[in-house]
């Protein structure tokens, strides 16, 4: 594989110069929304990234979503998906690997990828730091913003549907276009997610991400050091090097029930360094009010489902998984319990690529 210069780095660029490209168009919501474009290289394959900023109601200053599109270059007509990250994660694709990002992995297999970036992720609250801002949101309120991205998407290439392809949390928002009878949803993809919310430990309206049982400051240290020099001395007590301490937190959070249940790559089923890079680009808020908690109504028309979930994080969560499939696909939902993976290494595990991406590009082409 190979990458000409950092995502981010392109994007800077394409901001510069007219080459690539800026437009200021309508959001279709009474707001406006910005745009850029970049090229990138994945497995040989040239991808057109193109990413929207746009402002939502009710329009105040972190009311701001992102829409990027990933797809091989040229007119496409196959499936459309759009990526819904989980709870702390956005939509900027930072990777440059398609075994650890499947949205990397379906554009390069030719299908048209988007993914949404929360309003967590706007510039203004990133600037914040420390400072707990006020998120005055609701699940209706980020709901709401999935369905908009929807319409956008179909407003902006043909399609006969919409996929949702929804890691842990994001779930929760696929299976509500679900209940709602979104028309333009083609189908769900739930990785390692349901329509209720993962656990939340803690209390306050704000949760905070990072790795557990660590403060944020310690946390991203510890990420850091992972990704650069993940044998040196632990800066976590208790631990002989930084990869350890991580795999070692990570086995053992309570919140995802212990042994592997958040991630297994104590026992090799991820890179420490892999898991570190993921986390590391977590935002650091996420309001409480948007998890939803209970088991909503079923939707009026069953849709093709496709559920993975992590063994390690026990039957009661399979079950919780099986039982949202099913609510929303009938009998002809499909779940696959990984047996030896935790929650994050169904996103980005060794066997992520064979055990999950590609099962997605066949589910979803094949439909």
């Amino acid at each position: 594989m190979s990458h000409r210069l950092p995502p981010a780095l392109v994007l800077l660029l394409c901001a510069a110069i007219a080459a690539c490209g800026r437009a200021r168009v309508d959001s279709g919501s009474g707001g406006r929304c910005a745009h850029v474009q970049a090229t990138r290289q994945v497995r040989g394959v040239a991808l057109c990234e193109d990413v929207w900023s746009c402002e939502r109601p009710p329009g105040g200053p972190l009311d701001t979503v992102s829409l990027t599109r990933l797809a091989p270059c040229g007119n496409l007509i196959g499936p459309l998906v759009l990526y819904l990250p989980d709870r702390h994660q956005h939509g900027d694709v930072r990777s440059t690997n398609a075994r650890t990002d499947l949205r990397l992995y379906l554009g390069q297999a030719g299908i048209r990828t988007w993914a949404l970036g929360y309003r967590t992720h706007t510039r203004t609250l990133a600037a914040r730091g420390s400072q707990a801002p006020a998120m005055d949101w609701d699940f209706d309120t980020f709901a709401d913003d999935v369905q908009w991205a929807m319409r956008f998407i179909r407003g902006t290439e043909p399609s006969r549907g919409v996929w949702l392809a929804a890691a842990g949390d994001g779930a929760t928002f696929a299976y509500e276009m679900a209940r709602r009878g979104e028309p333009l949803l083609a189908g769900i993809v739930a990785l390692d997610g349901a329509a209720v919310a993962g656990p939340a430990a803690g209390g306050g309206r704000l949760l905070e991400g990072g790795v557990p049982g660590l403060a944020w400051d310690a946390s991203s240290a510890l990420l850091d050091r992972v990704q650069t020099a993940p044998r040196s001395a632990s800066p976590v007590s208790g631990y002989p090097t930084a990869e350890a301490a991580l795999s070692g937190l990570l086995f053992v959070a309570p919140a995802y029930g212990g042994n592997g249940g958040l991630s297994a790559a104590r026992d090799g089923a991820s890179s420490p360094s892999v898991v570190a890079r993921y986390l590391a680009g977590e935002d650091r808020w996420w309001p409480r009010s948007v998890l939803r908690t209970r088991l909503p109504g079923g939707g009026k028309r069953a849709v093709p489902v496709l559920a993975f979930a992590a063994g390690r994080r026990g039957e009661e969560w399979a079950r919780v998984v099986r039982e949202s499939a099913q609510r929303f696909g009938g009998d002809q939902a499909v779940v696959q319990v990984l047996a030896p993976m935790g929650h994050l290494d169904v996103l980005v595990g060794r066997a992520a690529p064979h055990q999950v991406h590609d099962p997605v590009r066949v589910f979803v082409t094949s439909r």
